[in-house]
C-alpha cells in the first residue's frame, strides 16, 4: 500500500450510493431485541461503557453476531493489535455474508487496515473521508499538503458502529491500543454508548449522509492494489502472533467478554428520551460552515442549566461564545466544574499550549477546574499512564451529552462531529459518578488562582499535595508547553 504518487482528488466526485438496510429483527440481534424494543417504544435504551477491557469485548460481539451489515464510521483506526483484532472479526462477518461499509478518515490512513486486501473482499467496501492528495505519509508530504490546501484541515472525527441497523455504539474512542488497555505507552479514559431502539435510524441517517457524500472516496479509486492475496496473509499471520503475545493476555476478561450474547450486553440498559447530534460532511468544505443557531438542541440545553454545569474535555480552548457563557453562568450562580487534562497527562502538547492561555480567565470566571494525573489509580489498573479522552457534558441531575466533541474551536468550526444528548436521571447519575471517580480520590489535581499565581492542589492517602507550577513534568516540557501558548494559533486547534 506504500505509494509515491501524488492523485489530484476530483472535487465533484460521485460514488455509487448506498444506504443502510432496513430493520429486519429475523436475525439473531433482532430476536434478541424485539420484545425489549416493543416494550419501550418510542424511546431509547442506553449502556453507558466505561472499562477499556469491556469496550474492545462488546465490540467483538456485536461484530461477531451481524447477520446483515456492518457500518463502520471512525476518525482513526490503525493496524496495531486491538485494530488487526477487530478487523479480523470484520472480516469474518463479510465471509459470513455481512455486507461491510468502512469509512475512516484519512488523517492517520497509510498501511493501516491493509486496505488495498480488504477492499477487494466482495462484501467489504472501504471509503477515505477527505483524503489527501498524496498518499504516501512521510514527516514532509502532508505537513505540506497542509500548509498548501486548507481543505485537509477539516476532518470527520465520527466515531460509529451500527450492527443490522439494530444496535450502534459511539463515543469517544477511536481503534487503537490506547483506548482498550493495550498500551504501554499511554491509556485513553473515554466513555462509549451502546444503543438501540428510536434513535438507530436517525444514526443510520448520520452514517448514510457521509458514505454518500462527494468527500468520501472509494479506497480502490485511490490506492494501486497489489499484492492482495499476501496482504491478506499478513493480517492473519498478525491476529496469530497476537492472540499469543502477552498483551493479548494482559486483559484478563477479554476471552470470557468476548463471549457476550445480546442479552448479556443490553441486560442493563437505561431506556431514555434521546437526540441525535450530528455535523453535516459538507462542514469540512471551506465557507460552508453552518452559523449557530438559536434552535440548536446542545445550544438549547447549556442555556437553560440551572445550577450545575460539568464539562469532561481532554482538550480545552475555549472560544469567545464559551467565555461569554460562562460570564451569563456568573450572574446565575450556575456552578461550572471542568474536568480536562494535566500537561503531564495530555497526548497533545499544542493544545495544551492553547488551553494555558485561557485558564487564568476560566478561573476568574468562576469554574473549578481540575487536571488528571497520569499517576490516577483506577481500577483495574492499565499498563501505562492515564490521559483523559472523554467528551461529555453533564446538566445539572437529568441531561447528559456523550459525544466526539472536544471543548475547542476545531470541534466547533473545522471538524465533524457527533453525539447524543439524552433525557435521563438515570444514566446521569451513571456519568456523574464516572466524573467524580476522576476529580476524587486523587486522581485528578484541583487548580486554585491566588494574587495571580496558579496552585495545583490533590489529596491521595491522606496526604495533601500542593504545586506552583505544572506537577508531574519536566521543567522543559513546561518551556515548550509555554511557547506553544504564545502562538497566534488558538483557532486551529
Amino acid at each position: 500500500m506504500k505509494s509515491s504518487s501524488i492523485i489530484r482528488i476530483p472535487r465533484n466526485w460521485k460514488s455509487k450510493a448506498s444506504y443502510a438496510y432496513e430493520a429486519d429483527y429475523q436475525c439473531r440481534i433482532g430476536d434478541q431485541l424485539a420484545k425489549q424494543q416493543l416494550l419501550n417504544q418510542p424511546n431509547a435504551g442506553f449502556r453507558l461503557i466505561s472499562r477499556d477491557d469491556e469496550a474492545l469485548a462488546i465490540r467483538l460481539a456485536l461484530i461477531d453476531q451481524a447477520d446483515h451489515s456492518l457500518d463502520l464510521q471512525y476518525y482513526k483506526w490503525l493496524d496495531d493489535n486491538s485494530g488487526s483484532l477487530l478487523m479480523s472479526h470484520v472480516i469474518a462477518a463479510a465471509d459470513r455474508g455481512v455486507r461491510v461499509r468502512l469509512l475512516i478518515d484519512d488523517i492517520h490512513f497509510d498501511a493501516d487496515l491493509n486496505a488495498q486486501a480488504l477492499d477487494l473482499h466482495p462484501n467489504i467496501e472501504i471509503r477515505l473521508f477527505n483524503p489527501f492528495d498524496s498518499r504516501r505519509m512521510t514527516p514532509l508530504t502532508r505537513p505540506l499538503e497542509w500548509l498548501r490546501d486548507d481543505r485537509v484541515n477539516h476532518r470527520m472525527h465520527n466515531k460509529l458502529i451500527l450492527v443490522d441497523s439494530l444496535v450502534a455504539l459511539c463515543g469517544g474512542r477511536n481503534i487503537s491500543d490506547n483506548y482498550f488497555g493495550l498500551s504501554s505507552q499511554v491509556t485513553f479514559r473515554d466513555l462509549d454508548l451502546l444503543t438501540v431502539g428510536d434513535v438507530i435510524p436517525a444514526m443510520s441517517s448520520a452514517f448514510d449522509d457521509f458514505w454518500n457524500s462527494r468527500w468520501a472516496i472509494p479506497v480502490g479509486s485511490l490506492l494501486k492494489v497489489s499484492l492482495p492475496v499476501r496482504q491478506r496473509k499478513r493480517l492473519q499471520l498478525m491476529l496469530r502472533r497476537f492472540k499469543r503475545s502477552r498483551q493479548y493476555g494482559h486483559v484478563a476478561r477479554l476471552q470470557e467478554l468476548t463471549q457476550l450474547s445480546v442479552p448479556a450486553i443490553t441486560e442493563q440498559l437505561t431506556w431514555a428520551k434521546a437526540t441525535v447530534l450530528y455535523d453535516l460532511p459538507d462542514k469540512v468544505q471551506i465557507g460552508r460552515r453552518k452559523p449557530a443557531d438559536d434552535s440548536d438542541p446542545l445550544l438549547l440545553a447549556l442555556r437553560q442549566v440551572k445550577a450545575n454545569l460539568r464539562l469532561m474535555s481532554p482538550y480545552l480552548i475555549p472560544t469567545p461564545g464559551m467565555l461569554e457563557l460562562l460570564r451569563q453562568y456568573r450572574k446565575r450562580g450556575v456552578k461550572v466544574t471542568i474536568l480536562t487534562n494535566s500537561l503531564a497527562s495530555n497526548d497533545v502538547l499544542i493544545a495544551h499550549g492553547g488551553y494555558m492561555a485561557y485558564r487564568q480567565q476560566l478561573l476568574k470566571l468562576g469554574a473549578t477546574i481540575y487536571e488528571l494525573s497520569p499517576t490516577a489509580q483506577f481500577q483495574p489498573p492499565a499498563p501505562s499512564r492515564y490521559s483523559l479522552h472523554s467528551k461529555t457534558l453533564i446538566f445539572d441531575q437529568n441531561k447528559v451529552f456523550i459525544g466526539t466533541h472536544n471543548a475547542d474551536p476545531r470541534s466547533i468550526h473545522l471538524n465533524t462531529e457527533m453525539g447524543l444528548l439524552i433525557d435521563s436521571e438515570s444514566l446521569t447519575a451513571q456519568v456523574l459518578a464516572e466524573f467524580n471517580s476522576h476529580t476524587q480520590q486523587g486522581n485528578s489535581w484541583r487548580v486554585s488562582r491566588r494574587f495571580g499565581y496558579l496552585f495545583w492542589r490533590r489529596v491521595r492517602r491522606g496526604q495533601t499535595e500542593l504545586k506552583r507550577h505544572e506537577p508531574e513534568t519536566t521543567r522543559w516540557r513546561r518551556l515548550v508547553a509555554r511557547m506553544f501558548s504564545w502562538l497566534p494559533i488558538h483557532k486551529q486547534l
